[in-house]
């Protein structure tokens, strides 16, 4: 039975950067890096080989990015496709693999998501690129190491952006810091009708309470 994979890295600033070019005279932004690897042990002890990760790309280059249905989302949901409503990003240019590695090149889109995504970049926020995909898991032992060889994968998203799970309250926090604060980006993006009541309960909170109201609301926003 195939299984729903999905593999992060936790802090985007290790095999990404961000680049800022000028598309038909407009500013655009872009996440550039790795976000596949193969032939090597990852963090959740699973095997990816390099001929799978070479087909799915392939694949994604033929059928998938042509389409512009190459989408990655914020906060990335548990389906196994992504949702448009939650699109923060685009695969505009082939995949190519580079070794073992897969790179590609996702341009951050002008949706509520994207712009959020790219406030984020803008106040160096920490957050998390996890690809998501569907594959089969086996028993295997390489390098020394047992775990689990995935065979059949077929990929659904290159990346998603996540929370940073070594910091995992550091985007809710800033983006409610942001709204109290009356941050202009925040009400281009949401709105004051939907901002204003959540600044009243942010301004009735214990300090306690900021790290679990902050995760409450934001998902709330991002849900939206």
């Amino acid at each position: 039975m195939s299984l729903l994979l999905i593999e992060t890295v936790n802090d985007y600033r290790d095999r990404f950067e961000i680049v800022d070019e000028s598309v038909d005279g407009k500013p655009k932004r872009f996440l550039e890096g790795i976000y596949l690897q193969a032939e090597v042990w990852n963090g959740n002890g699973r095997w990816y080989q390099n001929s799978e990760i070479t087909a799915e790309a392939e694949r994604f280059n033929t059928d998938i990015i042509p389409n512009r249905k190459a989408i990655g989302e914020l906060d990335h949901s548990a389906e196994n496709q992504p949702l448009l409503h939650r699109a923060s990003h685009i695969f505009e240019t082939p995949l190519r693999m580079e070794g073992n590695d897969c790179i590609g090149k996702a341009k951050v889109m002008d949706t509520g998501y994207g712009q959020t995504l790219s406030v984020l970049i803008d106040e160096k926020i920490p957050f998390g690129v996890s690809s998501k995909g569907m594959g089969k898991l086996s028993k295997i032992r390489k390098e020394g190491k047992t775990g689990s060889l995935v065979s059949g994968f077929q990929m659904r998203s290159p990346g998603d952006v996540v929370y940073n799970q070594s910091a995992p309250n550091a985007i809710p926090n800033v983006v409610m810091e942001m709204i109290l604060e009356n941050d202009s980006r925040m009400e281009e993006i949401w709105g004051r009708e939907i901002l204003d009541p959540i600044r009243e309960r942010l301004q009735k909170i214990a300090e306690y309470e900021i790290d679990e109201v902050s995760a409450e609301l934001f998902k709330s926003l991002i849900n939206k």
